[in-house]
C-alpha cells in the first residue's frame, strides 16, 4: 500500500506531471514486487516564491516521500531510492543534486485502509 508524495515547483506541464506520477508509481510497484494495481503517487506543486533555498541552490528541487509498511530489507530500500531518483530525473530533467528521496516506514497498525481497518487486521498480498 505504498504512497509516493512528490513535491515539485510549477515548471512541469500537466502531461509531464502525469508521466512523472506514472513513472514513480511504476518504480515503487516494480522495485517492491507489488501487484500492478498497488501503489499510489500524488504530485504537489508550489510556485517558486513559496520555496526557499540558498542562492547557490536550485529552487526547483524535488522531494519524493514514500510512505510504506515497516519491515523491508535495507538492500531493497536502497534499490527503491535509486529507482525513484532515476524516475524523477528522467521526467523532470533535474540533476542528481536536486532530487531528494525520503522513505517513511510505519508499522501496519498505524495505517487505516479498506473501510477504516488497521492494516495489520487486513489480509494483504
Amino acid at each position: 500500500m505504498p504512497v509516493a508524495v512528490i513535491h515539485l515547483d510549477e515548471r512541469l506541464s500537466p502531461q509531464a506531471c502525469q508521466a512523472l506520477g506514472d513513472g514513480v508509481r511504476a518504480a515503487v510497484v516494480d522495485t517492491l514486487g507489488l501487484p500492478p494495481a498497488f501503489g499510489k503517487a500524488i504530485i504537489y506543486t508550489t510556485p517558486e516564491h513559496q520555496r526557499s533555498v540558498h542562492p547557490s541552490r536550485d529552487v526547483g528541487f524535488a522531494l519524493v516521500e514514500v510512505h510504506l509498511f515497516t519491515g523491508r530489507p535495507r538492500e531493497l530500500k536502497a534499490r527503491l531510492v535509486a529507482a525513484l531518483d532515476q524516475a524523477v530525473r528522467e521526467h523532470t530533467g533535474l540533476s542528481e543534486e536536486n532530487v531528494f528521496v525520503h522513505l517513511i516506514d510505519s508499522p501496519k497498525e498505524n495505517w487505516g485502509l479498506r473501510g477504516g481497518k488497521p492494516a495489520d487486521e487486513v489480509e494483504l498480498p
